[in-house]
Formats: C-alpha cells, sequence, structure tokens
C-alpha cells in the first residue's frame, strides 16, 4: 500500500508540472482496486481535478497510523528540519550575493566594457607594431601577452552581452517582490528537504527556479511558486522514521552546510564583494569615475 501512495503522489506532482506520467499509470492498470480502477479511469480521460481529488481522499483513507513511535524520532526530525532550514537560508544567501555580483558585472559591461575593449585593442596594436618595427624577445614577449589579454576580454565579453540580453530589467518594488517570491519558492522546492522520491523532480524545478530568478524573470517565480503552493512535495522529515536513517541524512546535511559555509566564504572574501561591500553596494557613482578614467586613457592610446 506504501509504494501506491507513493506513486499517487508523484502522478500527482507531475501532473501539477504538466509531465508525462503514463510510466507511473501502466503500473496502476492491473490492480483491481475499485479505487485506484476509479483514479485510473479519471487520469485516461484526462479529468484531473477529479482525480486529484480521488488521490486525496484515496491517501487520507488508506495512510497507515502509527501505534508506537519512538520519541527520539520526533527529536531527530526536528533536528533535521532545522538543520535543513539553516541551510536553505545559507543558500539563498549564497543565491542573493551571486545575483548581486551578476548585477553589478552586467553593468559594468555595459557601461565600461566598450571603452575597456578598445583600450585592450589598441594595446594590442600597439604592441603588434612595435614588435614588427623591432623584433626581438621582449617586443614579442609584450605583444603575445596584448594580444592574450584582448583575446580573453573579447571571449568574456561576448558571453557577458547574451548574458545581458538574457536578463530582464525591473523597477525597484519588482525586484523586491522577485526576491520576496524567490525566498518563498526556494523554501518549497529545496531538493535537500523534499522526501527522496521528489529528489529529481525538485532538483529540476529549484534550477529551474534559479534560472529564472538570475534573468530578473518574476513572471516565471511567481508561476513555479504558485505551483509549488499546492503542496506538490513531501518534506523529507514527514518520511523518514526510522532512527538510523535520520541520523545519516543529519549528517549529510551538516556536510552540505559546511560546503555552503565555505562558497560563501569564497564570495566575501573575493575582490568583487570586498569592492561592493566598501561601496554600500550603491556602485553607480564608481562606474562613472571609472568610465571618465578609461575614455582619458582611451583618449591617450588614440593620440599615441
Amino acid at each position: 500500500m506504501e509504494n501506491i501512495l507513493q506513486r499517487l503522489q508523484i502522478i500527482k506532482l507531475l501532473i501539477s508540472l504538466n509531465e508525462d506520467y503514463s510510466e507511473h499509470l501502466k503500473q496502476l492498470e492491473n490492480l483491481k482496486q475499485s479505487d485506484i480502477t476509479n483514479i485510473v479511469d479519471l487520469l485516461k480521460r484526462k479529468s484531473y481535478s477529479s482525480a486529484i481529488e480521488s488521490i486525496d481522499q484515496f491517501s487520507q483513507r488508506y495512510s497507515q497510523v502509527e501505534i508506537y513511535k519512538d520519541p527520539q524520532i520526533d527529536l531527530l526530525k526536528r533536528e533535521l528540519d532545522d538543520l535543513i532550514l539553516a541551510l536553505e537560508e545559507q543558500t539563498l544567501e549564497k543565491d542573493e550575493l551571486n545575483k548581486l555580483v551578476s548585477n553589478f558585472e552586467a553593468d559594468y559591461q555595459n557601461k565600461l566594457g566598450g571603452i575597456l575593449r578598445g583600450i585592450l585593442r589598441l594595446r594590442k596594436l600597439k604592441a603588434q607594431t612595435e614588435f614588427n618595427e623591432t623584433p626581438n624577445q621582449k617586443t614579442e614577449k609584450a605583444y603575445k601577452e596584448a594580444e592574450k589579454e584582448f583575446e580573453n576580454f573579447e571571449q568574456d565579453y561576448e558571453q557577458r552581452e547574451q548574458q545581458s540580453k538574457n536578463k530582464l530589467e525591473l523597477s525597484p518594488e519588482q525586484e523586491n517582490e522577485l526576491k520576496s517570491s524567490f525566498r518563498k519558492a526556494s523554501k518549497l522546492t529545496h531538493p535537500d528537504a523534499v522526501s527522496d522520491e521528489f529528489k529529481e523532480q525538485a532538483k529540476k524545478c529549484f534550477q529551474n527556479l534559479n534560472d529564472a530568478y538570475q534573468n530578473n524573470d518574476l513572471k516565471l517565480v511567481q508561476e513555479i511558486l504558485n505551483n509549488l503552493a499546492k503542496g506538490i512535495f513531501i518534506k523529507k522529515s514527514e518520511k523518514i522514521n526510522e532512527i538510523d536513517k535520520l541520523k545519516i541524512e543529519i549528517n549529510l546535511i551538516k556536510l552540505k552546510t559546511t560546503e555552503i559555509e565555505r562558497q560563501l566564504a569564497e564570495i566575501k572574501n573575493s575582490e568583487t564583494y570586498i569592492l561592493l561591500q566598501s561601496l554600500d553596494w550603491n556602485w553607480r557613482n564608481y562606474l562613472e569615475e571609472q568610465r571618465k578614467l578609461l575614455e582619458n586613457d582611451l583618449l591617450e592610446l588614440e593620440k599615441a
């Protein structure tokens, strides 16, 4: 019965994600139980609302009632929930910091990328001219370094140009709404927080959510949140009732927390983060100052 209940919940999840559930339906078709036959018939007729209602009624009717539960299980479940919540918060902090850094890099690219490209191109041409006029190890080395620097920038420039095109413009109010919706949705679909049978779907959903967040796609983030709010995933702690398994999950979450802490420390020790923190995350004036300096450098190179 437990397998049937789990399969029905997976079918319900796949319906909400608009994905194919036919393989799971085949596993139910040979069962002679009248309730299951009715659900299968509703699914074949694509009467999704009635099918989901019947699945919920069946699950409620046949869910097992525990006669005895070791009190340690509840304590371990609470510890697991607390650890997962802390992991979710740290993951959110990491994602939000990455987005801020990404926003700065996008603005840097838009305002200064073209000027830097011109400077590096002229430096390469100047180094090439000097090497052609005075070929020796020193001028050859200078030319190769300038050429490599320009090529690396050019490749990175094109990638950032494409990323910038994919990112939607939002007002400050929409930015706040995006952040709020993303935080709510992340807590509902974090792969480490859901039961194992939903993990793959949760990973896919979490990746889609994160991509939409990084691209400022408020509409898609809210759409994902609305689907998740229907309760399509079951919490991991609700499905594990063995002490040893709970202890293993707790240790796994602790290891993942350590890794997230390492990643956060790496971000906070980066030159970009330290710069943005010194600017109090308001980089508009900084970029304007850098633009003026770079334009002067470009003018000097063009005169040379």
